[in-house]
């Protein structure tokens, strides 16, 4: 049986098919995995799993005031990740409810939710990813990713 000589053994394509949201009536192009490095990809998996775990493990009671500000921060970073080009204006306006939204809509399209579009909760990619311990602070919370480490 011969092989043909003409097929590519890779084919790559470098366009991206983006998705977007409507705020307010405009359109924000969504992020996607083919925009973030790996260290990013990663780092967005443990703190989805973060925040749902956050949201989903404990009663509302339990969690204390300084894991619900970890929390915040954690998807303002998501949020600002997804949707690189939103001006702050926007962002200032948004809720935490719109916030929750708009980061399981950007998990689940970047496939980085490991669950369907339709699906209502945020997980990680995969479950072994486990939350490292800070040295200094004992605090669970994902490090952001460095600065200059996305590679487009």
């Amino acid at each position: 049986m011969s092989e043909d000589k003409t097929a590519p053994v890779l084919a790559i394509s470098t366009e991206v098919d983006r998705q977007h949201v409507d705020i307010d009536g405009r359109a924000y192009d969504l992020a996607t995995a083919e925009d973030m490095s790996l260290r990013d990809q990663m780092w967005l998996g443990r703190a989805g799993k973060q925040i749902k775990d956050s949201m989903t493990g404990s009663p509302a009671d339990a969690i204390t005031d300084e894991q619900l500000g970890e929390i915040e921060d954690l998807m303002n970073r998501v949020v600002r990740m997804a949707l690189p080009s939103l001006p702050g204006e926007v962002f200032a306006r948004l809720r935490d409810r719109h916030k929750i939204a708009l980061a399981m809509a950007f998990m689940s399209a970047a496939g980085l939710a490991g669950e369907t579009r339709q699906s209502a909760t945020p997980s990680s990619p995969d479950s072994s990813d486990s939350m490292e311990a800070d040295e200094t602070s004992g605090s669970t919370s994902p490090s952001p990713p460095s600065e200059g480490t996305s590679s487009k």
